[in-house]
């Protein structure tokens, strides 16, 4: 995934964007949530998502999300 691309939801996840498609607007990068005896663990990408004429409101984890249109225009 890469900014530009377009998106729709998993319906499961985002009941409300059932049709709708997204632009995806830019990547937040794995971060660390929590460590323990076993190792440390994250969060996958997420990404902030342009859909319904505005931003959701919270970052959307990438395997919520699969990609419809790649976009040629990014590199």
């Amino acid at each position: 995934m890469k900014a530009g691309d377009l998106v729709k939801f998993d319906e499961c996840y985002y009941p409300q964007y059932r049709g709708e498609l997204g632009l995806l607007v830019r990547k937040r990068k794995a971060e660390v949530v929590g460590c323990c005896d076993q190792g440390c663990y994250s969060k996958d990408t997420e990404w902030e998502v342009w859909v319904k004429g505005r931003v959701h409101p919270f970052f959307v984890d990438e395997e919520e999300m699969q990609v419809v249109i790649r976009s040629n225009n990014w590199k």
